[in-house]
């Protein structure tokens, strides 16, 4: 059960719905993220959806939000050290979708609490996109970690734009997926 006493949509902790792996890929369901303001309706809430290549059939959908923060977790020791991953966004944009053309998007990842890497996205590409293909899930990747000798400790994860004064809206966010990172050949 997730932890949503306030405003704030917490499934970090819920055992519902399952983290799942799938050859080398895991899983995270939008329900397992921490979403801020994501409990209160005005500007969050779940839909019944199936995201490409994400196992889950619900998926978060933002109305709109002045205060866009996405957190996730993950347990280290379910993954191999000294293997790179990646953490990929899968989300798309519907025909009305408004705010992200101004400000970029913040992706963080942090390996049990060390220094966090931090990039910027610009979402106006994939919000153009959509105009044109509204049914099309991107997969945004969101950063980048090797897993380290010692993997007892979580990785923590981010998506926001908590410093603009645009609001944003019409996000379905499926969920996240940590998979190997590709290799440069």
């Amino acid at each position: 059960m997730a932890n949503n006493s306030g405003p704030h949509f917490d499934g970090r902790y819920s055992k519902d719905p399952a983290i799942q792996f799938e050859g080398d890929t895991w899983h995270i369901p939008a329900k397992r993220l921490h979403i801020i303001w994501g409990a209160d309706g005005r500007f969050w809430r779940f839909i019944q959806e199936e995201p490409k290549d994400l196992k889950s059939d619900h998926a978060a959908e933002l109305l709109q939000v002045g205060w866009l923060e996405i957190n996730g977790t993950f347990d280290m020791s379910k993954l191999k050290v000294g293997e790179e991953y990646e953490i990929v966004y899968v989300m798309k944009f519907k025909v009305d979708a408004f705010g992200w053309n101004r400000s970029p998007v913040k992706f963080s990842v942090s390996v049990c609490n060390q220094e966090r890497k931090e990039k910027a996205v610009l979402m106006e590409e994939y919000k153009e996109s959509s105009t044109k293909r509204p049914q099309e899930w991107f997969k945004i990747v969101g950063g980048d970690f090797k897993v380290p000798e010692n993997n007892n400790g979580e990785i923590e994860f981010s998506m926001y734009d908590v410093g603009s004064e645009w609001w944003k809206g019409s996000l379905v966010l499926g969920g996240v997926k940590l998979r190997p990172k590709p290799k440069q050949h």
